[in-house]
This record gives C-alpha cells, sequence and structure tokens, in this order.
C-alpha cells in the first residue's frame, strides 16, 4: 500500500512538474534560458539527482558545450566544460542519439569525472525532428541511482527542452527575418502604408513619416482614409478610397497648391500573411519653391 501510494505521488510530482514545463515554454518562448532551467531543476528534484545540466552541440567545432545546469558547486571550471563529440557518456550519447544509465561510475570506461564523489549517471538526447541537437545529464553521489523508468522520465524531460529550443531557434529566426524586412521597409525613398481589408494603418515605413513630418505611432491602427484627410498636404477626397476598395488598384497625381509639392499616389490590393491587405505609396515628383 505505501508503494502504490508513494508511487502516486511521485506520478502526481511528474505532471505537475510537466505542466509547468509546457506553461514556460508556450509562454517564454524567447526566454530558452528560464524555460531549460526549469526542466533541469524539475529533473534534479524529480529523481533526486545531485547536479543536472544540458550540452548542445557545437557542429563547428564537434563538442558539446554546457548551456544550462542545476545543483550546487557548479565552479566557473565547470561551467566551462566542453566534451569532444564521443567523449564521456554525454558525448557518447551525443554521437548514437540513444539514453544511456551508468549504474556504477567507477566502472564505467565513458565516464568523465566533472565532480569527484559522483558514482551513477543517467544522459539522453536532446533530439528534433530526427536532429540531436544536444544532451541532458544528471548524476548521483547515490550507486545505483536511476532505474529505466527515470530514463523514459528524463527523456520526456528532454522532448520538452528539445521543443523549447525549436521555438527561441525559431522566433528568433523570425525576429531576425521581420528586423531585416523592416530595414528595407525604412530604406525605400517612397513613403507607403500598409493597411488591412478596412484600410486601417498596419505599417509605415520611415519614408512616410519623414515626408510627411508625422509620428508612427499617432498613425498605426487608425483608418488610412482619415489620416490623410487631415494631412495638411493630401486632402485626398472620399471618392479616392471607394475607388481603391472597388477596383483593388489606385494611381493618380497630387499637388499641394500650398507647397507646390507633387506626388504620384499608387494603391493596390494584394494578400499578406493569407489575408487581403493594401498597399499605398506615396512618391515625391517635384519640390519646386516659391522665389524669396
Amino acid at each position: 500500500m505505501q508503494n502504490q501510494l508513494a508511487q502516486l505521488e511521485r506520478k502526481y510530482s511528474e505532471l505537475a512538474a510537466l505542466r509547468r514545463i509546457v506553461m514556460a515554454i508556450n509562454s517564454q518562448i524567447d526566454d530558452l534560458d528560464r524555460v531549460v532551467n526549469l526542466i533541469l531543476t524539475s529533473a534534479c528534484e524529480l529523481l533526486s539527482a545531485d547536479h543536472g545540466s544540458l550540452m548542445l552541440i557545437q557542429p563547428e567545432l564537434q563538442t558539446l558545450k554546457i548551456v544550462a545546469f542545476a545543483g550546487k558547486d557548479w565552479t566557473a571550471e565547470k561551467q566551462t566544460c566542453s566534451l569532444a563529440l564521443g567523449e564521456g557518456i554525454t558525448g557518447r550519447v551525443a554521437v548514437k542519439g540513444q539514453p544511456y544509465v551508468c549504474p556504477d561510475v567507477t566502472k564505467d570506461p565513458h565516464y568523465y569525472p566533472l565532480f569527484p564523489d559522483i558514482l551513477s549517471e543517467v544522459a539522453v538526447p536532446v533530439i528534433s525532428q530526427g536532429r540531436i541537437l544536444g544532451v541532458i545529464n544528471i548524476d548521483s553521489t547515490r550507486m545505483n541511482a536511476f532505474s529505466p523508468a527515470d530514463c523514459e522520465l528524463l527523456q520526456m524531460l528532454a522532448d520538452h527542452a528539445a521543443m523549447a529550443i525549436e521555438n527561441t531557434r525559431q522566433f528568433a529566426a523570425a525576429q531576425a527575418a521581420r528586423d531585416q524586412w523592416q530595414q528595407i521597409f525604412d530604406a525605400l525613398p517612397d513613403g507607403i502604408l500598409v493597411c488591412d481589408e478596412q484600410l486601417i494603418v498596419l505599417r509605415i515605413n520611415q519614408s512616410f513619416l519623414n515626408i510627411f513630418g508625422v509620428a508612427g505611432n499617432s498613425l498605426l491602427g487608425h483608418s488610412a482614409e482619415k489620416i490623410l484627410s487631415e494631412t495638411p498636404m493630401l486632402h485626398l477626397r472620399r471618392e479616392t478610397w471607394r475607388r481603391l476598395r472597388e477596383t483593388g488598384v489606385l494611381r493618380i497625381r497630387f499637388r499641394d497648391p500650398h507647397t507646390q509639392r507633387s506626388f504620384q499616389i499608387f494603391g493596390i490590393r494584394t494578400r499578406l500573411g493569407g489575408k487581403t491587405a493594401f498597399l499605398i505609396c506615396f512618391r515625391e515628383t517635384t519640390l519646386q519653391r516659391s522665389s524669396p
């Protein structure tokens, strides 16, 4: 009976830990350190381990590098330790992609001694879409501390770590692509508005702000029709917007009688991200100044 209660308590703890980890992955897509450290801390607590670490493969060097750790006595020297692929239990797991349970490190020729009082260890691969990203390793000062069930649980946690790593990498790549797109967008000489189907402004490039001397924050989320009707240089008529909505194309010339500035205005209906959108381009064609 006591054994059954202990098993139930452990299962409850495992499910609670997995729930915390999944919530962290979903809410902290840009904070890999927090998610991985939660995974390592949970693994050490659930399996009564003394230390835990996540090592990622550095393809250019063919080594494993520690990127997160849990437990005590992690000196700066230990934190910067790296292993060649195939070196130690962790390096072996990184090459073979298979879990490894070592009940007695003193009898295992693959063991790499990082902590002097360790007697047993378990390591599992971190795999995403068939690619080995790295290894999660935990150890204990007790002999034969880890069972096959412990190994299965650690592998489950490693799978969540793989998910967190991939999510973070994809988020970073998407962010970099957005930043690059915005740089190109801002570098265009023409002023451009990106609007949704209702002509609500979604994006503005820097040239538009410079041309018309307006602040971007005051335009986003507002109607392009209203914004441009209130812009001193662009009193565009209501028929202009009706034509754009109906035909999906706009091409007009406009000259401000006060400043003598002339513009070509192009508009087109398109698809962005699977949704209808309008691109409106403002090209200044002349700039005439009155004589003093």
